[in-house]
């Protein structure tokens, strides 16, 4: 079921930046919806799946690679908050940032829910 709810917040991951040109506003609307959908998801799994109890010396390369991918998700989503607060506050300095981490954000998004959806197969 987590990796259903994770892939239709991508769904909506990849509309929500297919609005950035044409309907700036949507674009910000939709991109903190995913922004906190996903960190909900990922929070309900912090605490009540108990993923933090896995973490630990025997874990497998799949789940070390995934959990790689995982929190540079998250952290990358801060920093592209900050990213598009500082653009839509007219810095548009932040603009070039936002460009060169979309793609790191597209790939670290995509590679969460294959690495995630790979464990549970391997289970």
């Amino acid at each position: 079921m987590n990796n259903v709810l994770s892939f239709l917040i991508l769904i909506l991951f990849f509309y929500g930046r297919s609005l950035h040109t044409k309907k700036p506003k949507a674009h910000v609307k939709w991109m903190t919806l995913v922004m906190v959908l996903d960190l909900s998801l990922v929070a309900y799994l912090a605490l009540f799946r108990d993923v933090l109890t896995k973490i630990d010396a025997g874990m497998s390369s799949l789940l070390i690679i995934h959990l790689f991918f995982a929190l540079g998700t998250v952290v990358l989503y801060f920093i592209m908050a900050y990213s598009g607060y500082k653009i839509s506050k007219g810095e548009d300095s932040f603009r070039r940032v936002m460009r060169r981490l979309d793609y790191v954000m597209v790939g670290a998004r995509v590679f969460t829910l294959i690495t995630s959806l790979a464990l549970t197969i391997s289970k």
